[in-house]
């Protein structure tokens, strides 16, 4: 009887397992240099830009939203097809830069879904501390679309550090500052002048190299 009701349990943790991976199937829509975009993926930047494409047919084409919108020929490419492009556009931009933090050891795992997970953890410490009245900084929840920000804006400081370390970018402060009179100048205002300098460099010098990766990227989209 004990050895039936262990196998008994077995098969029903079993199910419960095979129920769970069953409902929990992620669907995949495309690809950017193998990395797997997930439809959750897709309908996230999709949302983020639906607001930018209403907005351009209304100003630009006088169209205003109504019913069958989306699929509306009237302009030439549907609204559809134009939010589908932006779209697929913003995922590139983003996955070209979480591969290339990535590559650097910068982030392990960079699926969206790792995202989602992490954005439940998060919000269940901001939670947990206010409910313990202890100071939190920051949104007291955060949304997904925040979250995303706050991950990717903290990830890219820590790639351009890595960048700059390792001399993948450099900094020459002798350009942009030799035409100026720096007799005249204080200490502060040559120190942020040298700040604006190298941070222009850097920041010209990253645009390039995310660039560069998009005009290579391998993408696939359903």
């Amino acid at each position: 009887m004990h050895k039936i009701l262990i196998i008994a349990l077995f098969m029903c943790c079993n199910y419960i397992i095979v129920a769970q991976n069953f409902n929990s199937k992620i669907e995949i829509v495309g690809q950017v240099n193998g990395e797997p975009v997930t439809s959750k993926e897709y309908a996230f930047f999709a949302q983020r830009n639906r607001h930018k494409v209403i907005s351009k047919f209304r100003n630009e084409y006088k169209l205003n939203y109504h019913a069958d919108f989306w699929q509306d020929k009237s302009k030439g490419k549907t609204p559809g097809e134009v939010l589908r492009e932006i779209t697929i556009d913003d995922i590139v931009n983003s996955k070209v830069q979480f591969l290339l933090a990535k590559h650097y050891g910068i982030i392990n795992d960079i699926s969206f879904e790792s995202i989602q997970k992490h954005l439940d953890a998060e919000n269940l410490l901001r939670q947990n501390a206010l409910n313990n009245n202890v100071v939190i900084y920051g949104p007291e929840q955060y949304t997904i679309e925040s979250y995303y920000e706050y991950l990717t804006a903290n990830m890219v400081i820590k790639l351009k550090d890595y960048l700059l370390k390792n001399n993948i970018i450099e900094v020459d402060l002798s350009k942009g500052i030799s035409d100026k009179n720096t007799s005249t100048m204080h200490d502060d205002d040559e120190y942020y002048s040298k700040v604006h300098i190298a941070n222009t460099q850097i920041n010209n010098q990253y645009n390039e190299i995310v660039k560069q990766l998009i005009m290579n990227a391998v993408i696939k989209f359903d």
